[in-house]
């Protein structure tokens, strides 16, 4: 029925009709594109008005384990306290075929970085950590270019006073297998930590053997490095 009214219409009426629904069309299409920005400046405006909070990020410069601890409570988040296993397995490593030792089968094994300045005196082909991210007690094997015991010691403490590292050695006793060390270290943000060491000397080279703890944990760790320490032995000598 509407295409017959359409088709009696005279020419001008349909130019007309036809003209006023393209316009609908075309205003519509307008209306509706309008309405779109004026939605979008709404929720950019709203956006604008939200204030997001600032978070201070430490500087990575002299960052600690410790900071990043804080940092993270101040964030809400709470760090995993990850225990040692009940029953402590132990694997066997050696260093040159000169040197073995053992340390605790679930520290996880990572690489040093030595500073340029260092890699003629010092080499470390051996560094293992405890699981505990922010508290680690770690196994650092060296290798130092010295002549003796003396010198040795002279070279590592010269390496932490470049560092801003305090080194100071509390007890020292010798075996026909070595030099015992206990050392203290304070570290340039105050914190300390103790460590068993051994120095064992193999034909012209020297091995220091560390096993150093924060010194809040280092007692409940003390087994495990007694056990580190005291496994140390010469390859030749087996």
């Amino acid at each position: 029925m509407v295409a017959n009214i359409f088709l009696n219409m005279k020419f001008e009426d349909k130019r007309t009709l036809v003209i006023s629904i393209i316009m609908i069309f075309f205003l519509g299409f307008l209306s509706y594109r309008n309405m779109s920005k004026i939605k979008s400046i709404e929720v950019v405006k709203r956006f604008q008005n939200i204030e997001i909070p600032e978070i201070e990020l430490p500087s990575f410069d002299s960052l600690t384990s410790g900071d990043v601890e804080s940092f993270l409570r101040e964030q809400g988040v709470d760090m995993p306290q990850i225990k040692d296993p009940e029953v402590i397995e132990y694997s066997k490593h050696s260093i040159d075929n000169a040197i073995g030792f053992e340390y605790p089968s679930h520290w996880t094994i990572t690489e040093a970085d030595i500073a340029r300045d260092y890699r003629d005196s010092i080499d470390v082909p051996f560094i293992a950590q405890s699981k505990n991210i922010s508290r680690p007690t770690i196994i650092v094997v060296s290798k130092i270019n010295a002549q003796d015991n003396k010198e040795v010691m002279d070279i590592m403490n010269n390496i932490f006073r470049k560092e801003e590292m305090a080194m100071e050695i509390m007890e020292e006793t010798e075996d026909d297998s070595g030099v015992y060390l206990e050392v203290r270290y304070t570290y340039s943000d105050g914190q300390i930590a103790k460590s068993k060491e051994k120095i064992v000397k193999v034909n012209d080279d020297f091995y220091l053997v560390s096993v150093i703890a924060y010194a809040e944990n280092f007692v409940d760790q003390l087994d495990q490095i007694n056990h580190i320490i005291n496994s140390v032995y010469k390859i030749d000598d087996v």
